[in-house]
């Protein structure tokens, strides 16, 4: 929650002055009609991956990401349970990691932006997190990590989950910008302001994709026949190296479908420097 407010107040600050412009800029040429109707949005919706691509493939990144992360933040309380064995406070040091490591990565984000395209730091940004949270599993299934139900573990998986964190925080900084270059683009395709259509675009990916989280959590361990209010001790070992295991699994494949997704955003700067120019023409010429 904390990292949630403090990604959108810096969202805000940073966006604030640009949308102020824009919203002045469109004032005189809104008509005060109302919104389309939701017949008229799906439609809307469908023909902007004729007209715009990205905005599709940002619904599926948003989409993937967000199934990814909650199916992998469900399997870790079973992974805490027997796997790693951790105490409830344990746990409150995991979710404390991997906020303060998010809240660090979106603010280097900014930095890394500057020297690097926002395609790929999104890119490494996932690879980053991906890679801890395999680290975190595959290293005590080789039993070569600490101990189970140990201090050791739970200092383990929580420097994973910060380090984890930095880089997901990574991810999330360019995504910001990355909807508000698409919106550029697709009002420039469109003739029309299109940064309210696109944030919307965002946000039924992500509602999307909590509609589907609970349903994925329960079908992945059913699929491995996890035993279901089995104490640790009583857990079959073969039991807690499936779970391991698949959860290692839907990490790696969703990271392979994620980078593709993010190969296909067409987002270089010079195309941003060119919907830039373009944008500036489009407006002018509304004016006169």
């Amino acid at each position: 929650g904390i990292v949630t407010l403090m990604c959108m107040a810096i969202g805000i600050a940073g966006t604030r002055r640009r949308l102020k412009t824009i919203e002045e800029s469109e004032a005189e040429k809104s008509d005060g009609a109302p919104g389309p109707a939701l017949g008229d949005a799906f439609m809307q919706f469908i023909s902007a991956y004729r007209i715009t691509p990205n905005v599709i493939r940002l619904f599926v990144l948003v989409f993937l990401v967000l199934v990814t992360l909650s199916s992998i933040n469900q399997l870790t309380l079973h992974l805490s349970t027997y796997l790693w064995k951790l105490e409830s406070a344990h746990n409150q040091w995991l979710m404390i990691a991997g906020q303060l490591g998010t809240l660090t990565g979106v603010i280097a984000a900014v930095r890394l932006m500057k020297s690097m395209e926002q395609r790929r730091v999104l890119t490494w940004g996932l690879i980053g997190f991906f890679a801890c949270a395999l680290l975190s599993i595959l290293v005590p299934l080789s039993g070569e990590g600490p101990s189970a139900a140990s201090a050791q573990m739970a200092w383990f998986v929580s420097i994973c989950r910060f380090i984890g964190g930095i880089a997901y925080g990574s991810y999330l900084g360019p995504l910001g910008g990355v909807i508000l270059v698409i919106g550029d683009e697709h009002e420039v395709n469109t003739g029309r302001p299109q940064q309210g259509f696109v944030s919307a675009v965002h946000f039924v990916g992500l509602q999307a994709a909590s509609g589907v989280v609970g349903l994925l959590a329960g079908l992945f361990l059913d699929l491995i026949a996890f035993p279901v209010g089995v104490t640790p001790d009583q857990m079959p070992a073969e039991k807690i190296s499936s779970l391991g295991l698949f959860v290692s699994a839907v990490i790696g494949v969703a990271s392979a479908l994620l980078i593709v997704v993010i190969r296909t955003l067409d987002i270089s700067r010079e195309k941003q420097q060119a919907i830039g120019k373009q944008l500036v023409s489009l407006r002018l010429g509304g004016r006169q």
